[in-house]
């Protein structure tokens, strides 16, 4: 072989192997390019269909009008009204204008274009969703964006029904609020007809009925253009509205305790005595709830949030208090019912009393005298009940009959996380502290002080049960529920937890007492007097805080007629001087507008017990 034809040969056998491997290497390339295709329109040829169809066929939600609150006579206390949201779809934004858009915009909502940009990052979440820019704009920017809109690409104004409460601040811990549902909230309640703009009831009866407000949204299906804009209506179905809910709430009682409570700090509550319907609730201080569905400074809702002042505390149905000298009406029945204590019985004061190496005092220093049961109510004397506790009754007998009339356990009130309260005993004091029951323990208990606290919803439920002669019911806020076409959906009758019983004697003691504690010219109550009607009631201030920072809250609780009771009521103002003169005024206002209308019960009838 000669030497041109080996070189010949070695590069024919060169080039061949250089052939292979292209022919290898495009090969492969036709394979990815398969594969690739075959992924697009094959196993993601749904995802790329649907996307496609989203680019130009929209699904749109009509948001469902909340069903109304309204109060015992048809008072709207909630409802809607007409809103406009800007919202985006970032699909929509032509490539590379996203902050020229956001600029501009800007300028027309009066927010940072940061804000936006933010909200438009945060809507890549779920492709062709809108996510809202700013709420509740005015009628103004309505028109200067729809004006503008050839320079708003993916920005659309979209209608939304929002929350209306028509008295700002009025019953707003019986209303509660309503807020953004929550990712946690959203991804439990998405398969429940939410969707992730929703609001939902965070607190009060927004939240206990909200199966009840909470409407069925409609949708649109609409055709757009390739700047987002709607083309065509392609279908439609249209919102349901949510029921309207009554309250056995009355709306000029209401109003009233809350005037007078204005600027105080404390709870009022009144109550129907012959079914235990709640007309009146009031928790001081109030918020306005409006503030979280209108746009709203962030800092007003962290100091609606984190005040001292707890705005959003219900101190009638949460906050814990010494329910102080209301609870000698409990007392006194325990020392009947128990131990045979009668009127004739009577112990003397003289402004302390002593046991043991301690002294415990008489509010009236100077002494009393010597008392029945009855004085002892009407002047309110502690060494009288220090006596009873110490010669007649025990820590057993007290916590007794504090839990027959619903001491340290919750009422069952349609309103979230109700406290339960206290009702000592020794085995509580032991798993607690740790520590044994002493006698001075069940003195102070006798007076309604040391570990004893109540909620005043579960001192409202007691005076209630002692003015109708052993009635203990569940507290009844929600009367009816009725769909927008005005038929009653469902109602609630009123709920009898137990029948406490004590004989018609005793009863009529505690009675005659409680009236001569307003009636008797020296009775502590005298300020909580009507024209015309005769009140019952027991006033109570009590200590707290320690010795360096004392403070008092005032009481009163009662009912009227004194013979035949229609309500009750039950009046707390913090730091305060006394139940006499802070509490016991505001009760007889309250009553004045109570008999001024003279309002019949709401179901009377068909009381169901529940043990």
């Amino acid at each position: 072989m000669s030497r041109n034809h080996r070189f010949e040969r070695a590069f024919l056998d060169q080039f061949e192997d250089r052939l292979r491997i292209s022919i290898a290497i495009i090969a492969l390339l036709f394979a990815v390019l398969f594969f690739v295709f075959w992924r697009v329109q094959v196993f993601n040829g749904g995802l790329y269909s649907d996307l496609a169809r989203n680019n130009r066929i929209r699904k749109i939600i009509i948001p469902a009008p909340r069903g109304s609150l309204l109060d015992r006579k048809g008072v709207i206390l909630a409802d809607n009204r007409p809103s406009f949201d800007v919202e985006i779809v970032i699909e929509d934004i032509p490539r590379g204008r996203k902050k020229e858009i956001a600029g501009r915009l800007a300028s027309v909502l009066n927010i940072t274009e940061d804000v936006i940009l933010e909200k438009i990052q945060s809507s890549r979440r779920v492709p062709y969703v809108p996510e809202k820019i700013a709420r509740d704009i005015s009628l103004e920017t309505v028109t200067v964006i729809q004006e503008m809109r050839e320079h708003f690409p993916g920005i659309t104004i979209t209608p939304v029904p929002v929350r209306d409460y028509r008295f700002g601040t009025f019953a707003s811990h019986v209303i509660g609020y309503l807020g953004k549902l929550s990712p946690d909230e959203y991804k439990n309640l998405k398969d429940s007809g939410y969707y992730i703009q929703d609001y939902i009831g965070k607190m009060g009866i927004e939240k206990a009925a909200e199966r009840y407000l909470k409407g069925e949204h409609g949708g649109m299906q609409v055709q757009v253009d390739y700047r987002g804009y709607t083309d065509k209506v392609l279908g439609i179905k249209n919102p349901v509205q949510g029921n309207n809910v009554y309250l056995t709430i009355d709306h000029h009682i209401q109003e009233k305790a809350e005037t007078l409570m204005a600027e105080k700090s404390g709870a009022i509550i009144v109550m129907d005595t012959r079914n235990g319907d709640v007309l009146a609730l009031v928790s001081a201080p109030e918020f306005d709830p409006n503030l979280f569905i209108k746009p709203t400074d962030p800092a007003i809702i962290q100091d609606i949030f984190q005040s001292e002042k707890k705005y959003l505390l219900n101190k009638a149905t949460r906050e814990l208090y010494p329910p102080g000298s209301t609870f000698k009406l409990l007392i006194a029945m325990a020392a009947m019912e128990n131990a045979g204590l009668s009127m004739v019985k009577k112990y003397d004061c003289r402004g302390a009393f002593k046991l043991g190496g301690f002294t415990f005092h008489c509010w009236y220093r100077k002494g009393h005298g010597t008392l029945n049961v009855s004085e002892a109510i009407r002047y309110s004397c502690n060494v009288f009940f220090y006596n009873l506790a110490d010669d007649l009754l025990g820590i057993h007998d007290i916590n007794e009959w504090a839990n027959n009339f619903g001491f340290g356990e919750r009422t069952g009130i349609d309103l979230d996380s109700e406290s339960a309260g206290i009702n000592p005993s020794i085995e509580w004091k032991k798993n607690t502290f740790k520590e044994s029951w002493y006698p001075g323990d069940t003195i102070n208990m006798s007076i309604g002080q040391g570990y004893m606290l109540a909620t005043p919803l579960q001192v409202a439920c007691y005076i209630t049960a002692l003015a109708n002669g052993g009635k203990l019911f569940k507290p009844r806020l929600l009367n009816r529920v009725v769909s927008s076409a005005g038929k009653d959906l469902e109602t609630f009758p009123p709920v009898l937890r137990r029948q406490i019983n004590f004989t018609d004697e005793h009863h009529g003691v505690i009675v005659q007492a409680m009236k001569e504690v307003v009636q008797h010219p020296y009775g502590t109550g005298i300020n909580a007097r009507v024209d015309g009607v005769e009140v019952s009631g027991k006033t109570g201030t009590v200590q707290v805080g320690t010795p360096a920072n004392r403070r008092h809250h005032a009481w009163f609780v009662g009912f009227a007629p004194s013979d035949s009771p229609e309500v009750s009521i039950v009046v707390l103002v913090e730091n305060a001087s006394a139940g006499s003169t802070d509490a016991a005024p505001l009760a007889a206002e309250i009553l004045k507008t109570y008999f001024m209308e003279r309002m019949p019960p709401l179901m009377t009838k068909d009381i169901s017990e529940n043990d």
